[in-house]
């Protein structure tokens, strides 16, 4: 965070070019929820994506939480993937694919990972948030898997 404002460009290098360990991830966090700058905002989100350990997904909710830019949340809800039913990622997205004030392009963002992660794994869409669902963002699940395994329209009848 020390490296905003002057140093930007000398960060945004940084933050393309190299690997995080845990010990900075809250640093991460920081300029990302402290930056005025959409770009270094993007890449410090981006970093915290990239990372393996458990705890980049805290920090990612908490990017989300207190970010009111549409575009970082949305980069949030993107690169979520559930591993496991419950797992903390699976949590948090069925948090927001539940949440009534988040935005509907917002909350079918957060139900793709979700159905995703389920059909990859071959396990029920509804037991993958590990939480219970509003009975609105089960619809919206169920309709989703269901858009996803769709096979191709029968070509039969339509062509003569």
């Amino acid at each position: 965070p020390t490296l905003l404002g002057a140093r930007e460009a000398e960060l945004k290098l940084q933050l393309r070019s190299n690997s995080f360990g845990p010990e900075m991830l809250p640093n991460l966090r920081d300029v990302a929820l402290s930056t005025e700058d959409a770009e270094t905002r993007y890449l410090a989100v981006e970093a915290l994506t990239r990372s393996r350990d458990a705890d980049a997904v805290t920090y990612l909710q908490e990017v989300f939480d207190y970010s009111d830019d549409v575009q970082t949340r949305s980069q949030i809800l993107g690169a979520m993937l559930p591993q496991e039913p419950g797992d903390a990622a699976a949590v948090f997205l069925a948090e927001q694919l539940s949440d009534q004030t988040l935005s509907e392009p917002l909350r079918q963002q957060a139900a793709f990972p979700l159905a995703v992660s389920s059909l990859l794994a071959g396990r029920d869409p509804l037991a993958e948030a590990g939480v219970a669902l509003s009975n609105e963002a089960q619809q919206r699940l169920i309709q989703i898997v269901s858009i996803m395994t769709a096979g191709p329209e029968d070509s039969e009848g339509g062509e003569e």
